[in-house]
């Protein structure tokens, strides 16, 4: 019940906050920024399957990962370190919070 709830407040905030005329492909990166590139595809790869296991539908799924491409290199470290608390414990109630906040982070940012 707590994943239907999460899955539905987090479509109806995308829906309101990134129509989908928005939604923002993965930006092209230049070689000059190969070292910080590298470094947040490796927080993004801490994030995903967190948002596989705990996302469950595809659509809403994309336009996170969408999303996600459009934060700062700030909160991408922040998301992927509430990520791995997750990932460490996830039936744990401290993880429910933590991916609340991802939630809202990647919502309200």
């Amino acid at each position: 019940m707590k994943t239907i709830t999460i899955i539905l407040l987090c479509q109806l905030a995308i829906s309101f906050l990134m129509p989908s005329a928005a939604v923002s492909a993965i930006p092209v990166t230049s070689a000059i920024e190969a070292p910080g590139v590298s470094l947040n595809n490796k927080n993004i790869s801490k994030i995903l399957p967190v948002l596989e296991n705990r996302v469950g539908d595809p659509i809403l799924r994309r336009k996170t990962i969408d999303k996600l491409a459009t934060l700062s290199d700030e909160k991408i470290r922040l998301i992927s370190s509430l990520c791995e608390k997750i990932a460490q414990n996830s039936s744990a109630a401290g993880s429910d919070i933590a991916f609340s906040l991802v939630s809202i982070l990647i919502i309200l940012s």
